[in-house]
C-alpha cells in the first residue's frame, strides 16, 4: 500500500507536468495518439495507417518491445483519447412513446434524465416488445439495463390490466446477476423506473443467515432481482488495511471477503464524494456503476483483455467526464504481452482481438460445435460488439 501511495503521488506530478503539454490544440500542430517517454515512438493522428486491419501483430515497432530488459524500468507510453462516433451511443430520432412505452414509464425516465433512447435501445426495446428471445451485447455503459427493463416493465403493466390474481412469490420478471452490488444497483434502477405504477420490486442478496433463507416471506412480487449467491451463508468479513489513508489519500477499500452491508456502505462513501479514492480487488470491482470515477490505476495489470475492458469501463460510461485517464503499471513478463496487444490496437486504431467478453461470438461458436451451423433466425442479437 505504501508503494501504491508513492505511485499515486508520482502520477499526480507526472500528469500535471508532462502529459497535458502533449495534448495538441486543434489547428495548432499534430494531434497525438500515442506519446512515449522515448519520443521516437510517438504516434500522431496524421501517421495512422490507412488500412489498420491489414497490419499484423508484431509488424509495428512498439514502445513496450523493450520492456523485458531490466533497464526499461520507469518507461511508459500514454494513449490519448481520439473522438470517434459509435452508433450504439447515438440518440435516435424516435421517442419512447413512439416505441409503445406508456406515459408513467416515460415520466419516470424523464425523472432520471433519460429523455430519448439510443439507437441500441431502440433495437433492443422493439425486439423485446415483439416477444423475441434476445441476447444484448454492447460496450460497457451504453444503457443495456434500461434496454431490457423498460420493455419488460411495459409488458407487466399491460398484463396487469387483465390479470385477476396471481400466487404469492411468483414474479413476472427475474433478473439474475453475478454479483450482489450489481443486483442492488439494478434493483434500485427498477424501483425508480416503476415508481407510482404499483409494480413491486424485491431484491434478494447473499450474506444472510441460513435460517432467514429457509423461512422466506410470502408476498406479491412482480420483479425479482437476485445474485447467484443468494442462498449462501453469511460471508465473514475479511481483513483489510487502510494504509493509503495514512499517506494523505483518504480512500475506501472493497474486497470480495467483506460482508455485503459493509461493501455497500464503503461504495456509498465514494458515490457521495466523502472520499475520492476507491481501492478494490478485481472481483469486487465488477459491475460497479458510477460516473464519479475519473482515473483508473491498474496496479496489477490484467492478463486478459476482457478483464482490462471491464476495469477501464468504469470511466467509459454514459455521463462520465471527458478527461478520464487509465494508468497501467507493468511489473512482470506475463503482463507485457497484454500491453503489446493494447498498444498495437491503439497504433492501428483497430479493435482488440480475441476478447473473451465477446458473448455473441462465444455462444455462436458453441452452437456451431454442438449442433452445426445455426440458421440466421435462431439467435436475434442487438449490438455492435466486435471480438
Amino acid at each position: 500500500m505504501a508503494k501504491l501511495a508513492r505511485v499515486c503521488l508520482s502520477l499526480r506530478a507526472r500528469f500535471s507536468t508532462q502529459v497535458r503539454p502533449l495534448a495538441a490544440v486543434p489547428g495548432q500542430g499534430p494531434v497525438p495518439v500515442v506519446t512515449c517517454k522515448r519520443q521516437q515512438f510517438n504516434l500522431y493522428q496524421h501517421e495512422l495507417p490507412a488500412s489498420p486491419e491489414r497490419i499484423k501483430f508484431g509488424e509495428l515497432p512498439l514502445a513496450s518491445d523493450g520492456w523485458r530488459h531490466r533497464r526499461s524500468n520507469g518507461d511508459y507510453f500514454i494513449i490519448h483519447p481520439v473522438q470517434r462516433a459509435y452508433e450504439a451511443y447515438g440518440l435516435s430520432n424516435l421517442t419512447f412513446p413512439e416505441l409503445g412505452i406508456s406515459e408513467p414509464l416515460v415520466e419516470n425516465l424523464k425523472q432520471q434524465h433519460v429523455l430519448s433512447p439510443t439507437h441500441f435501445q431502440v433495437e433492443g426495446i422493439r425486439a423485446m416488445l415483439d416477444g423475441s428471445h434476445l441476447l444484448l451485447a454492447a460496450e460497457t455503459g451504453c444503457g443495456k439495463t434500461y434496454t431490457y427493463l423498460v420493455p419488460v416493465v411495459e409488458q407487466i403493466l399491460r398484463r396487469r390490466l387483465h390479470e385477476r390474481q396471481r400466487d404469492f412469490n411468483t414474479p413476472l420478471m427475474l433478473i439474475i446477476t453475478p454479483g450482489r452490488e450489481l443486483a442492488q444497483q439494478i434493483g434500485a434502477v427498477a424501483a425508480r423506473l416503476t415508481d407510482g405504477t404499483g409494480i413491486k420490486t424485491r431484491i434478494v442478496l447473499g450474506g444472510r443467515t441460513k435460517q432467514q433463507m429457509l423461512n422466506p416471506s410470502f408476498e406479491d412480487i412482480d420483479i425479482l432481482v437476485a445474485s447467484f449467491g443468494a442462498i449462501s451463508k453469511l460471508i465473514t468479513s475479511g481483513i483489510y488495511r487502510m494504509e493509503l489513508n495514512g499517506h494523505g489519500l483518504p480512500c475506501v477499500i472493497l474486497n470480495g471477503d467483506m460482508i455485503l452491508k459493509l461493501r455497500l456502505g464503503q461504495f456509498e462513501k465514494f458515490q457521495q464524494a466523502e472520499v475520492n479514492v476507491l481501492s478494490t480487488t478485481d472481483v469486487a470491482s465488477r459491475g460497479l456503476n458510477t460516473i464519479r470515477a475519473a482515473h483508473v490505476i491498474n496496479f496489477d495489470f490484467p492478463l486478459y483483455t476482457a478483464d482490462y475492458i471491464h476495469r477501464v469501463g468504469r470511466i467509459g460510461r454514459i455521463g462520465s467526464r471527458n478527461d478520464c485517464l487509465a494508468t497501467n503499471l507493468i511489473s512482470s513478463q506475463a503482463e507485457i504481452g497484454a500491453v503489446q496487444r493494447l498498444e498495437h490496437a491503439a497504433r492501428t486504431t483497430n479493435v482488440l482481438r480475441n476478447v473473451d467478453a465477446n458473448v455473441k461470438g462465444i455462444i455462436r461458436r458453441r452452437m456451431q460445435k454442438l449442433s452445426g451451423m445455426p440458421n440466421e433466425g435462431d439467435i436475434l442479437t442487438v449490438g455492435n460488439q466486435k471480438g
